[in-house]
């Protein structure tokens, strides 16, 4: 591909070398003075004094306009351009040595030619029109032209001559200040353009990338009227039923994210966004139900002040596809989960019973069975975590009583003991006595499962896990350290999402589906809690989580045994 070469900067507004000192001011001027001088003379005075002198300066003027015009319009070269006023000031003097010795103030006329000179120019003209200044003045004198008072001829000369001349030099100040202020307004004209030029560019970009992407926008000014849209608006306007102009047509289809209600007109994004409201990730579903599509929408208000409102935009992100893909995932762990849940049931009953039928001196087969039970039971245990992390309404059933936290904590924790002497760790525990409190005891358990086990898994020997409970005021707090390699701040913002792992855990190998702290999690809030985490790379994890009391248990203590 042959690069191109460099284009210079548009500069549309900067003039043309030649263009300031190309006018017909001059020229034109010239000639309609001199034709009335002319025209006074023949009406007021002896038209005997005027001969072919008059006409023939008259017809050289007009043919000096003419060619001015030429020059002026660029069909004819430049360089013609200084003789045009020396020419026409030599067109003046052969009349006014027929029209002076009549009108003696008509020699005022050669004035406009060496104006001419001078502010077309610049000094050259200025030095040009001062000579020609004299030179015309001895010419009238010297050629008696001009009739001689009484005294020395210097006398009547020099006045008229230092007149003129300080005449010329005032023209050529008021040139110099008018280039001065052209060449400001052109600079600031070049600087406009560029700056013109830029945003062109720019908007052209941005209405570019605009065009492109596959989300819809619209922008209003503060009236409603719609200032700008681009292509995916238009489509999903055809598909609702609603214009981007804000016509609606007679069948809309805008619906709720049960993608059956009907989204009522005052509640339109478009009725919302005028009224002033500024709102993020709104779900709406659009299209017939045979052709819905599902878009997030958002809207802000645009302000040239506090109190000046310009318009609004609203933006559009299709989530059709995400939508789906996460409904046809849960589908499939629920179909999954609940297929798989069955038969494991089974094969722990019947291990229990093989167990019954076996004899307790076969100690390597009752070793080998119950590693078969806890294995199973481990699968189990992975199949009501998918359960949950599904969204099916097992997840969220919860069967609460009061219960002895006390005793719960201790029944959790021993086989986590276990766990973490094989792995070289330190558990300890510290679990202030008599709290009771009123919660599903197979789901709490659950959750001090999967946080003491993360961190007993994930913690490096040696190392140290502590686990505290306390009650402060009516809440209970579980608190869970480890010494671990803690978790960056991007892990943090994703750790409670479902099937999440973290670099660490897949590099290591650590065993996991990724879901328990989203199971720990949703338990916690399905009791009323909140679960917080701090961490940071090298410094270990400290998960707390606070539960409410409910209340203490109202059942009466049994009494002790007398016997």
């Amino acid at each position: 591909m042959t690069p191109t070469a460099p284009q210079p900067p548009r500069n549309l507004l900067a003039l043309p070398p030649t263009s300031r000192a190309t006018t017909m001011v001059w020229p034109i001027s010239t000639l309609v003075i001199a034709v009335l001088v002319a025209s006074g003379v023949l009406l007021l005075d002896d038209p005997a004094s005027v001969g072919w002198r008059t006409p023939a300066g008259l017809v050289l003027l007009a043919a000096l306009a003419g060619t001015k015009w030429l020059v002026h319009t660029g069909r004819l070269s430049h360089r013609w351009r200084l003789s045009l006023p020396l020419v026409s000031l030599v067109a003046l003097v052969l009349m006014g040595t027929e029209i002076v010795p009549v009108l003696p103030t008509a020699a005022l006329v050669v004035v406009l030619p060496l104006l001419w000179l001078v502010f077309e120019f610049g000094w050259p003209g200025a030095f040009i029109a001062s000579a020609a200044l004299v030179t015309v003045m001895q010419l009238l004198y010297l050629g008696d032209v001009v009739p001689q008072g009484e005294g020395p001829l210097w006398v009547q000369y020099l006045p008229l001559a230092l007149l003129g001349l300080g005449l010329l030099l005032g023209g050529r100040q008021l040139a110099l200040e008018r280039d001065r202020r052209e060449d400001r307004l052109t600079a600031q004209a070049n600087r406009l353009r560029a700056t013109l030029d830029a945003n062109e560019d720019q908007l052209l970009l941005t209405q570019t990338l605009l065009d492109i992407i596959d989300v819809t926008i619209v922008a209003y000014d503060d009236a409603g009227e719609r200032i700008w849209d681009n292509p995916d608006a238009r489509r999903l306007g055809d598909l609702a039923g609603i214009q981007t102009d804000g016509t609606i047509e007679p069948v809309v289809h805008y619906y709720a994210p049960d993608r059956v209600t009907p989204v009522p007109p005052e509640e339109f994004v478009l009725a919302r966004a005028h009224r002033g409201e500024e709102f993020d990730a709104q779900l709406a579903w659009f299209g017939p139900p045979e052709d819905q599509v599902a878009y997030l929408l958002s809207s802000r208000q645009i302000h040239r002040t506090q109190h000046d409102r310009f318009g609004y935009v609203i933006v559009g992100i299709p989530v059709t596809d995400v939508l789906d893909s996460v409904r046809a995932r849960e589908e499939f762990l629920t179909t999954v989960s609940h297929e798989l849940r069955t038969p494991l049931t089974s094969i722990i009953g019947y291990h229990e019973l093989i167990e019954d039928e076996i004899d307790p001196a076969d100690v390597t087969v009752l070793k080998m069975l119950r590693v078969a039970q806890r294995n199973a039971h481990v699968l189990l245990s992975r199949v009501g975590q998918l359960l949950q992390a599904s969204g099916s309404s097992e997840a969220v059933e919860l069967k609460t009583r009061t219960v002895d936290l006390v005793d719960l904590m201790e029944a959790a924790l021993t086989p986590l003991r276990t766990a973490a002497e094989t792995a070289g760790l330190d558990l300890e525990v510290d679990v202030q006595p008599g709290i009771k409190a009123t919660l599903d005891p197979d789901c709490f358990t659950q959750v001090v499962d999967n946080l003491v086990g993360n961190a007993v898994k994930y913690t490096p020997a040696p190392g140290t896990v502590t686990v505290r409970l306390h009650q402060r005021a009516d809440m209970v707090v579980l608190e869970v350290v480890d010494t671990g390699p803690g978790l960056s701040a991007n892990e943090q913002s994703h750790v409670f999402e479902r099937f999440y792992r973290t670099a660490s855990a897949t590099d290591q190998a650590v065993q996991g589906i990724g879901v328990g702290l989203s199971v720990v999690k949703a338990i916690v809030e399905a009791h009323g809690g909140q679960i917080d985490l701090a961490s940071s790379p090298g410094t270990g994890t400290r998960f707390e989580v606070t539960m409410p009391v409910e209340g203490p248990d109202t059942e009466p203590d049994a009494e002790p045994d007398a016997g």
